[in-house]
């Protein structure tokens, strides 16, 4: 009865030991360090603190040169690009803030929230956004400029008459730009260190009549 008791026992250890000790290694492992499947700019910060992480965003990524603003132009008409300077919206990076980002990956405080995520993080690789400075004022003027730039006024239709006859214009599509989505693709850019152009989302505008409606 005693030696079965012993084994028993012993099971029961071999048991806490299979499901306790794997975590509580991991957990060591990564004491004070960003845990697996975090990435930022194309970087991997899994297993370094937060300071190297910060060390390693800056020497890997730095603003881009400039920030091309492409607008998608009808087939008969030139391309328009529009060129924006980070230092004219006093764009900068936040590599601390970003670095804290990083490390808090899987450490909310909701366990059942955190543990998924880290498993999740052992077989997938994940891109967070870096933390980024920029004068909201200064890029709203900029977007503006480039708004009046691109878009075109609808003509509405218009009916006339000449010589005793009904002549009905059918009118013109405009178009318009969609500024929170542009601005949505220019800050996706910007905290992902993309150097592809941006596409200026367009909206038609066109209150003009078709052929049956003339």
């Amino acid at each position: 009865m005693l030696s079965y008791n012993k084994m028993t026992k012993k099971k029961k250890m071999k048991i806490i030991a299979t499901f306790f000790f794997p975590p509580l290694f991991f957990y060591v492992l990564y004491f004070g360090r960003i845990y697996p499947g975090v990435e930022m700019a194309g970087n991997s910060l899994a297993g370094i603190t937060p300071e190297n992480a910060v060390r390693l965003l800056s020497e890997k990524t730095g603003p881009p040169a400039k920030l091309i603003v492409l607008n998608l132009a009808s087939a008969e008409e030139n391309e328009q690009h529009f060129k924006i300077s980070p230092e004219s919206i006093d764009f900068s990076y936040d590599f601390p803030k970003s670095a804290r980002v990083a490390y808090l990956q899987g450490r909310s405080g909701n366990w059942l929230h955190d543990i998924p995520k880290i498993i999740r993080g052992l077989f997938r690789k994940k891109e967070y956004g870096l933390r980024v400075n920029l004068n909201e004022e200064k890029l709203n003027l900029y977007l503006g400029t480039i708004a009046g730039q691109v878009a075109e006024e609808p003509i509405f239709p218009t009916a006339e008459i000449s010589n005793q006859q009904i002549i009905i214009k059918k009118g013109k599509a405009g178009r318009d730009i969609d500024i929170q989505e542009l601005r949505t693709r220019i800050g996706q850019n910007l905290i992902f260190a993309k150097t592809y152009p941006v596409i200026i989302p367009t909206v038609s505008i066109d209150p003009s009549l078709n052929e049956e409606e003339v």
